[in-house]
């Protein structure tokens, strides 16, 4: 896909992270299987929005999720600092400020 725009709400990172580090199935090994089978199909941007710690886990226990998820989130924190120049951090509060931030972070790099 040249000079196209996708935009989807889950990718290979989500696998790597809930995958590799939530399930401990390896991130490294999700990192190499998603290589060889992507080559070089990768977002240009990947767009975090990052909670603070007490209120993920306070979201989460209303869902009953355990170890996977925290530590899901943890290995998103891993990824993006290994390639700071894919990933865009948002913080996620308030809500109400979150697409504001999104659009004014996205809009220079897409030349909106």
């Amino acid at each position: 896909m040249v000079d196209q725009l996708v935009v989807s709400d889950r990718c290979i990172y989500s696998t790597r992270a809930y995958r590799g580090y939530g399930q401990r199935l390896g991130a490294e090994t999700i990192r190499d299987i998603n290589s060889r089978v992507l080559d070089q199909y990768l977002p240009d941007i990947v767009v975090w929005i990052q909670l603070p710690r007490n209120e993920a886990d306070r979201r989460l226990a209303k869902r009953n999720l355990d170890r996977f998820a925290r530590e899901g989130a943890d290995g998103f924190a891993d990824i993006a600092a290994t390639d700071p120049n894919r990933w865009i951090i948002i913080g996620g509060t308030p809500q109400s400020d979150v697409q504001v931030a999104i659009h004014a972070a996205v809009a220079p790099r897409l030349s909106l």
